[in-house]
Order: C-alpha cells, then sequence, then structure tokens
C-alpha cells in the first residue's frame, strides 16, 4: 500500500504524531475527503494481530476528520475547544488492513452563532474499495476555553 503522509497534528488535537489517523483533507464543493492511516504496528489499536481494522480506530478517525475539518475549512483557531454532543457509528462491513481506507464527509447543518460559538452536524462515512464501511453521524460544539474550563469545574 501507498504510505499516507498524515495531517499536521496540531489539526486534529495530538500530541504525537504516531496517533494522528487521517491524511491532509481536500474539499470538493461541499464534501471532504481524506484517507485513514493504518498502522498495523500501533500500539493501541494494534494491541493483537488481527487482519480487520478495529471500530475504535474507525471512530477515532472520524472524530480527527470533524476536527481537522474544522480547523482548515472554517478557520478556527487551535485553542478552542471541542465538545461533543451527539455520536452515532453504524458499523456496515469489516474494514480490512491490507486495502485503503477513505473517508468522505459533509456538514450537514450550521447552527453557529459566531466565529467564537459554533454548533455543527456531520456525517462521516467510511470507504474501502468504494464500499461502505461504517457511517457516523456527530454534532460537535466548537468555543472558547474559558468556556470549557466553567463546564469542567460543574458538579454533576
Amino acid at each position: 500500500m501507498q504510505k499516507i503522509i498524515p495531517i499536521n497534528k496540531e489539526y486534529v488535537h495530538k500530541s504525537n504524531a504516531e496517533n494522528v489517523l487521517i491524511s491532509d483533507i481536500e474539499r470538493y464543493d461541499d464534501l471532504f475527503h481524506t484517507s485513514i492511516i493504518v498502522d498495523t504496528k500501533h500500539p493501541f489499536f494494534f494491541e493483537h494481530p488481527r487482519e480487520h481494522v478495529p471500530g475504535l480506530l474507525l471512530v477515532e478517525a472520524g472524530r480527527q476528520n470533524a476536527m481537522a475539518i474544522v480547523h482548515k475549512y472554517y478557520d478556527i483557531d487551535f485553542e478552542q475547544a471541542f465538545f461533543i454532543n451527539d455520536f452515532q457509528m453504524k458499523f456496515t462491513g469489516f474494514a480490512t488492513t491490507s486495502l485503503p481506507l477513505s473517508i468522505k464527509s459533509k456538514v450537514i447543518n450550521n447552527n453557529s452563532k459566531s466565529k467564537n460559538y459554533l454548533l455543527l452536524d456531520f456525517e462521516i462515512t467510511f470507504y474501502q474499495e468504494a464500499k461502505q464501511v461504517a457511517f457516523l453521524s456527530v454534532t460537535f460544539t466548537i468555543a472558547s476555553p474559558k468556556l470549557l474550563a466553567r463546564l469542567e469545574r460543574r458538579k454533576g
């Protein structure tokens, strides 16, 4: 398989480059495309040998995809905090480790109030050889670190 160059780790809020699971994102009208990096030597996702891509790797690749889109195409600061409001994943087939995986995604609803408070709904579809293997619907709130700190201090 061809080596995939990962997107800059800042776009997906990762400290270690080995934990970046997607390539750079390209935009075609209202669709976004990226490739998934499947490193079978990754100590967390592949702690024991397997021939399929773990579902949790797809979950994380979907999350990284949405974050990178927001930073790259909505010009949102890297300091902004991301909150997952809703997350629904459906697996429709097995993805093998021997074939390339890709993501096509779309922002289906933008209820943003300003550049400092965004509410975005994504539809993210995972493909292997043009066959859908998973689908993710996720809603993110993106807001200031001050709001995150205030929410983290709340009890209950």
